[in-house]
C-alpha cells in the first residue's frame, strides 16, 4: 500500500511504486503468477488535491477492501507505508475483528512501516519508546494480532512521537483522524493544486509568443491562443489563491526541502514573488479577447491579444531559470503546503506562548502607564526596556502569523485537560494587540530615555505624544474596557485584569499533563530535526536489523509466510 503522494487514484494499480515497490518485485520474481501483486490506486492525499488526510485514508480503506473482497480466499499478504499502514492496519484491524473484507485465515502476513497509528507495539529491530502520532487502534488486532508486525525507526516521528514532543502528538490526532466525526471540519486547512502544472503553463506561453510574432490569426491559431491561455488559467489561479501563504510556508517549512527538494523550493520562493495576480489577469484576457478575436476578427482585438501575450510573456519569465524536472516537483509540492505551514505555526506559536511571561508583560503595560502619567522620564525608559525584550520573538513571528488558522487548530485539539484551549486563549488576547506598536512605542520610550540620562532636560516633552500612542494601542486591542483615569489604564475583564488572566492559564499549562515549557520548545526543535533529516523516507533503506533493511525484513517475512502456507 503506497504512502502519501506515491500513488494516486489514476495510478495503474500493477506498476510498482514507492518506497515499497522493491518488496513487490522481488516477491514477484520469487513467485511468478502464483503471485498477483497490488499497488491500489486511491487518493494518497494530506490537504491537498482538495481532501483532507482522513478523507483520503477512508478511501485507501474503501479500495484496499474492494481488492480484497474479490478473492477472499487467497493466502494474503499485506504492506503498507506511512499512510499506506494507516491504510492496512485499518484494514488488518477490521479483519481481525471479523469485521471483513476476508477471513482471518486467509491474512497470513502484515507488514506495516512507519505507521502513524502504531500505538505502542513492538517493533521488528531497535526498539522505540514512543507511539504513533496519529495515536493507535482500539482494543488490539483480534484474530490477527499473530500476523502482525511493525518496522520504525527511532527518528521518526510519523511512528515514534514521545513525551518530548506533546503537541506534535495532538496534532497528529487531530490531522489523522476526523472530528466530531466530520473530516470537512477541517477542510480550512484543505487547498486543491491539482490543476497547477508550472512546466506546461511555461510551455504554453512559449507557444503563445511564438502564435503572437507570426502574426498569423487564423480560425485555428485563435482557437489555440484560447486554449494555451486556458492552461496557464488553471495553472495560476490556485496560485493566486495561495498568495497569502505560499512564501512563507516554503521559506519556514522544514519538510519542504527533505521532501521535494531545494530546486522545487527554489521555484516557488521564487513564485511567491512575482506578480501572479499579473499573470491570471493576462492569461484570462487573452482568452476573453481570443473568444472575441474568433468572432470578428477585428484587427484591433488581435493587437490587444498580441499585448496580453507579450505581457504575460514577460511576467512569467523568471520561470525559464529552472527546469522541468524543478517546475514538475514545485507543481506537485503545492498542495500539501498550506497545512505543513499551519503545523509549522502552531509549534512556533507554542514556544513562543509558553515562553512568554505573560505576568511581567501585564505589570510592565500598567507601570508604564503609571509612569507615563507621572511624566517619568527615567522610571518609563527601564520598564519600556524590559516590555522590548519581552516581546521580541512576538514582533519577529507578529506579520507573517496566522492568528484566526494556528487559534483554530489549537482550540479543536481534542484535549480533556484543556491546555490547548488555554493556549487558543493567549493567542487570541495576543493577536488583538498591535505588538508591532507596543514596540515601537517602547523603542521610542527607551529614545527619550536616553536622552534624559544625557542631560536633555526637554526629553520630558515628547511624553504625552507617546502616552497617547501607547492609550490608542490598548483602547484598539481591547475597545472601551480600557479607559484613562488620571494617567491610569487598566481594563476588566470578568472583574478581573485580562493579563492576570493569561499568567494564570500559563501556570496551568505548566503544571497540566503536558509536561514543562521545555517540552514544547523541543517540540518544534525535534520537528525541526526530523523533517530535514529525511528519517521517514531514507531511514528504512538502510540495514537496521540483522544487516537487513526495514524493506529487506517486509521481503523475508513475506516470502516465508507465503511459502509455509498451504496452498
Amino acid at each position: 500500500m503506497p504512502g502519501t503522494w506515491e500513488t494516486s487514484v489514476s495510478a495503474n494499480p500493477q506498476a510498482p511504486r514507492g518506497l515499497l515497490a522493491a518488496v513487490g518485485k522481488r516477491l514477484a520474481a520469487e513467485f511468478g503468477s502464483d503471485l498477483e501483486i497490488v499497488y491500489p490506486a486511491y487518493e494518497a492525499s494530506a490537504f491537498d488535491n482538495g481532501k483532507t488526510y482522513a478523507e483520503s485514508e477512508v478511501d485507501g480503506v474503501a479500495k484496499v477492501s474492494a481488492l480484497l473482497e474479490r478473492c477472499p480466499d487467497s493466502r494474503t499478504v499485506l504492506a503498507g507505508y506511512s499512510q499506506g499502514a494507516d491504510v492496512a492496519g485499518d484494514v488488518a484491524w477490521r479483519i481481525g475483528h471479523g469485521q471483513g473484507p476476508i477471513p482471518e485465515r486467509s491474512l497470513i502476513s502484515v507488514g506495516l512501516l512507519a505507521d502513524p497509528k502504531r500505538g505502542d507495539s513492538p517493533v521488528i529491530g531497535p526498539d522505540v519508546t514512543g507511539r504513533g502520532i496519529a495515536g493507535d487502534r482500539p482494543g488490539g488486532y483480534g484474530a490477527t494480532s499473530d500476523s502482525i508486525f511493525w518496522l520504525c525507526s527511532r527518528t521518526d516521528l510519523y511512528c515514534n512521537v514521545t513525551n518530548r514532543n506533546p503537541i506534535l502528538a495532538k496534532l497528529g490526532r487531530l490531522l489523522g483522524s476526523p472530528v466530531k466525526g466530520d473530516p470537512a471540519d477541517l477542510a480550512f486547512l484543505v487547498s486543491d493544486a491539482s490543476s497547477v502544472d508550472l512546466a506546461r503553463a511555461r510551455a504554453s506561453v512559449r507557444r503563445l509568443v511564438r502564435i503572437q510574432h507570426s502574426g498569423e490569426f487564423d480560425a485555428a491559431s485563435v482557437a489555440e491562443l484560447s486554449h494555451l491561455a486556458r492552461t496557464v488559467v488553471s495553472t495560476f489561479r490556485p496560485i493566486v489563491d495561495s498568495d497569502g501563504w505560499l512564501g512563507q510556508s516554503v521559506n519556514e517549512s522544514a519538510a519542504f526541502d527533505s521532501g521535494r527538494g531545494p530546486d522545487a523550493a527554489a521555484v516557488l520562493r521564487a513564485l511567491s514573488g512575482m506578480d501572479t495576480t499579473g499573470i491570471l489577469e493576462a492569461a484570462s484576457t487573452t482568452v476573453s479577447l481570443s473568444a472575441q478575436l474568433s468572432k470578428t476578427g477585428d484587427t484591433l482585438v488581435a493587437r490587444r491579444v498580441a499585448d496580453a501575450v507579450a505581457r504575460l510573456a514577460g511576467l512569467i519569465a523568471p520561470l525559464s531559470e529552472y527546469d522541468e524536472q524543478a517546475l514538475v516537483a514545485a507543481s506537485t509540492s503545492m498542495g500539501p503546503l498550506k497545512s505543513s505551514y499551519a503545523v509549522s505555526q502552531v509549534l512556533t506559536v507554542v514556544q513562543a506562548l509558553t515562553a512568554t511571561d505573560f505576568a511581567r508583560i501585564g505589570r510592565d503595560l500598567r507601570t508604564l502607564s503609571n509612569q507615563l502619567g507621572r511624566h517619568d522620564v527615567h522610571a518609563a525608559h527601564a520598564t519600556a526596556q524590559s516590555l522590548n525584550r519581552q516581546l521580541e520573538p512576538w514582533v519577529s513571528m507578529a506579520a507573517n502569523l496566522d492568528y484566526e488558522t494556528v487559534s483554530r487548530l489549537l482550540m479543536m485539539i481534542p484535549d480533556p485537560t484543556g491546555e490547548m484551549q488555554a493556549l487558543a486563549a493567549l493567542l487570541k488576547l495576543m493577536g488583538r494587540i498591535d505588538i508591532a506598536g507596543v514596540a515601537n512605542v517602547a523603542g521610542r520610550l527607551q529614545e527619550v530615555g536616553w536622552r534624559a540620562a544625557s542631560g536633555d532636560a526637554r526629553a520630558a516633552v515628547q511624553l504625552p505624544p507617546i502616552a497617547h500612542d501607547f492609550a490608542e494601542l490598548m483602547s484598539a486591542a481591547l475597545g472601551s474596557r480600557w479607559r484613562t483615569d488620571s494617567g491610569q489604564l487598566y481594563e476588566a475583564v470578568g472583574g478581573r485584569p485580562a493579563f492576570t488572566v493569561a499568567s494564570d492559564l500559563r501556570s496551568f499549562i505548566d503544571v497540566g499533563d503536558l509536561g514543562t515549557v521545555g517540552a514544547f520548545a523541543k517540540d518544534g526543535f525535534d520537528a525541526a530535526i526530523f523533517l530535514r533529516s529525511g528519517a521517514h523516507t531514507l531511514s528504512y533503506s538502510r540495514p537496521v536489523f540483522n544487516g537487513r533493511s526495514a524493506v529487506d525484513e517486509i521481503y523475508e517475512r513475506f516470502s516465508s509466510a507465503l511459502a509455509a502456507s498451504p496452498s
